[in-house]
């Protein structure tokens, strides 16, 4: 045990490196090989196609091709912008009872022409 307590066992403790540089620069460099060697192992087997459970082996292109030259470029439909009419809440209302209007001046010519209909007796609803 040591003899040192409070304030100067901190000093101490801390003061002592408790890594050292020199193995800890070694443990990442063994670290970063087995990475690469990993990697290396990924590349082969893409590389060399083995064969699967049922004996065929998968083909796989090498290379894509990239082609340049008269190729068209994608035509794109532009929207036209759309205005909002409604934007207030007095002005949905508005809107609303103009298409109640509508709707309802239709139901009175369509009951109009129901009725005339029925008069000169060439009415048959079924």
């Amino acid at each position: 045990m040591s003899h040192l307590r409070g304030l100067d066992k901190w000093i101490e403790e801390f003061s002592v490196p408790s890594l050292d540089p020199v193995a800890l620069e070694n443990e990442l460099y063994l670290e970063l090989k087995q990475l690469d060697d990993e990697e290396q192992d990924k590349l082969m087997l893409l590389s060399n196609p083995t064969m699967n459970a049922s004996g065929f082996v998968q083909a796989t292109t090498k290379k894509k091709r990239k082609t340049f030259g008269n190729f068209t470029q994608p035509v794109y439909e532009t929207k036209e912008p759309t205005y909002v009419t409604d934007f207030y809440k007095f002005q949905k209302a508005e809107t609303k009872q103009k298409q109640m209007e509508e709707i309802r001046k239709q139901f009175e010519e369509d009951k109009s022409k129901i009725q005339k209909l029925q008069q000169s007796r060439m009415f048959k609803p079924f």
